[in-house]
């Protein structure tokens, strides 16, 4: 079970059409942990954690946020 920071997460849309979900998990209830969040990006094929990201992440613009889920 994830449990959500603050329960918001943000949608957007990739170059290439398909759509994103991502939101912010403690990192208390992943194993292997790399920090005290990460950032989860899912789509219908896809899961990313990213460990490294901005605090302001849910502001981005689509483009940059794509950039996170890649740790850029």
């Amino acid at each position: 079970m994830e449990v959500l920071i603050a329960g918001h997460n943000r949608i957007f849309t990739d170059a290439e059409g398909k759509q994103w979900v991502a939101y912010e998990v403690e990192g208390s209830v992943v194993p292997a942990a790399r920090g005290a969040h990460c950032l989860v990006f899912e789509c219908d094929t896809t899961i990313r954690r990213v460990w490294n990201f901005p605090t302001d992440w849910y502001d981005l613009p689509a483009p940059d946020l794509w950039k996170v889920s890649w740790g850029v």
